[in-house]
């Protein structure tokens, strides 16, 4: 199983909060589309910039109710999710590449206020782990090690 490390508060807001695009600069591994992923929560304290901005954001998409965790979980695998396709865009905001099967969720993602780009990952089967499992993240999709992929597994039956 591949893990990608997300700072907080995303991985809360991914998990709690309804945000279902995931933004980067780069496309998914093709080998990703449609493969259960783990969600791991970066180390870096969150900016409270950030912590706003995703509050404000779940408020938008009508998550009225939510509330930001006085702290967060930090340097630990906390959910698992599944990428189910990608939307590319350009800096005017043409779509420059997109998953084939998820045209109609294409034009969903880019006015979602969840998308800033450039490349915008749709998330699907989003899941939170009951207990979180330490570990150290990387950049981009990254194996988790057996040991911490086991348990995973373990907590979803």
């Amino acid at each position: 199983m591949k893990a990608l490390t997300l700072r907080q508060p995303w991985a809360w807001a991914v998990l709690h909060a309804g945000k279902w695009v995931e933004n980067r600069t780069w496309r998914p591994p093709a080998g990703i589309v449609g493969e259960p992923f783990a969600i791991h929560a970066g180390f870096k304290e969150p900016e409270a910039e950030d912590v706003a901005s995703a509050v404000e954001r779940a408020g938008i998409i009508g998550r009225t109710t939510v509330s930001a965790p006085a702290e967060f979980q930090r340097g630990c695998v906390v959910g698992v999710a599944t990428v189910t396709g990608f939307v590319e865009v350009d800096g005017d905001g043409r779509i420059t590449a997109q998953h084939p099967a998820h045209t109609r969720l294409a034009a969903q993602a880019l006015a979602s206020p969840w998308f800033i780009g450039p490349v915008g990952m749709f998330l699907a089967d989003v899941r939170a782990l009951a207990t979180p499992i330490p570990c150290r993240g990387m950049l981009g999709f990254w194996p988790l090690p057996p040991q911490i992929e086991a348990e995973v597994r373990r907590q979803f039956g």
